[in-house]
């Protein structure tokens, strides 16, 4: 069995290797082909702790598993994150891995995913809102499935969205500009990522141009939203899946309070757009992606970074035994 840490991941694989391993999922989940459940959450007013579990089943990969994390006591600064990869075929445990970069990679391809299927084809200009971690794995991950020629990011901290300007212009090789207004990145893009941490709508969304596509990311509690009814209202909707969705998105269930929007307002899923049971862009329209993350994304990505060390001899390897015989 290996353990496999993110340090160990992040040199050997790109983001456009985690852009396939999760389209792949996607595809999987439009054919019907995965067993998953949505998030489960256990937490604790008490001691401000949680623990969230996604398992699933990804027979294609023959793997089964379970994406787990917690945190919270005392201000802890970071969740902690782990895998659990079992074969599907005899129930041996393969790999654990420390989930941080998996994370972090697979959020930010969920988006490169749904640009691929939903962005106009010549898009070529990036709006991003937020300037942290999150911001950085969205554009890189759109920089992967389109030729970019130019990228916005406005946060509210004047040093935040400038360092991240600075450090993706040089990581990405584009021109990477920090705006000091949200309608100035909504004037020039082609494609709009939120991944911030508002509770409320952090443009107007009156002002997105037809043609447009946006990815939403930064929100999946049912009281807090990065975009608002307007936008919603007026966009092809494309969720990651339904269930979840109607679960824990404000940015559909708070305009469903409103009236705005009703249960059949969503499209289809990103996997049946991938697999080609739901179209894609149609014309001009604005399609809209709202993403809170499923297990079957992470669980594909645990599978194929599990291949890659396998290929490599990477990760450690640890000695298991598995059931003994009580006497």
């Amino acid at each position: 069995m290996k353990f496999l840490s993110s340090e160990t991941l992040n040199s050997e694989i790109s983001m456009l290797d985690i852009v396939t391993m999760v389209e792949d999922a996607y595809r999987e989940e439009g054919k019907g082909r995965v067993v998953s459940s949505p998030r489960n959450q256990l937490r604790s007013e008490e001691t401000h702790t949680f623990f969230n579990v996604l398992p699933c089943l990804l027979p294609k990969l023959g793997v089964v598993g379970v994406n787990t994390y917690t945190g919270g006591n005392k201000g802890a600064p970071l969740m902690q994150k782990v895998i659990l990869l079992f074969s599907s075929d005899d129930g041996g445990l393969l790999a654990i891995l420390e989930a941080d970069w998996i994370s972090w990679m697979r959020t930010g391809a969920s988006s490169g995913v749904a640009t691929k299927f939903l962005a106009k084809e010549d898009a070529s200009r990036v709006g991003i809102f937020g300037s942290g971690r999150q911001a950085r794995s969205q554009l890189w991950a759109v920089s992967a499935v389109r030729e970019l020629t130019e990228a916005l990011v406005y946060s509210p901290n004047q040093e935040h969205r400038e360092n991240y300007a600075s450090d993706m212009s040089e990581k990405l090789g584009i021109e990477v500009c920090a705006v000091d207004s949200a309608d100035a990145v909504l004037e020039q893009s082609e494609i709009i990522c939120t991944a911030t941490t508002s509770h409320t709508p952090v443009f107007d969304g009156g002002a997105v141009a037809p043609g447009t596509h946006v990815n939403v990311i930064g929100q999946h509690y049912p009281d807090r939203r990065e975009v608002d009814t307007k936008l919603i209202s007026k966009s092809k909707l494309v969720v990651d899946d339904r269930e979840r969705a109607w679960q824990e998105d404000g940015e559909l269930l708070i305009p469903l309070a409103e009236k705005a929007i009703d249960k059949t307002s969503i499209h289809g899923s990103l996997g049946e757009v991938v697999a080609k049971v739901k179209a894609g862009r149609e014309g001009d329209e604005i399609t809209l992606f709202s993403s809170g993350g499923i297990a079957s994304e992470v669980l594909a990505v645990a599978a194929g970074v599990y291949r890659v060390a396998e290929e490599n001899g990477l990760g450690q390897e640890i000695e298991w035994n598995g059931p003994i015989e009580l006497k």
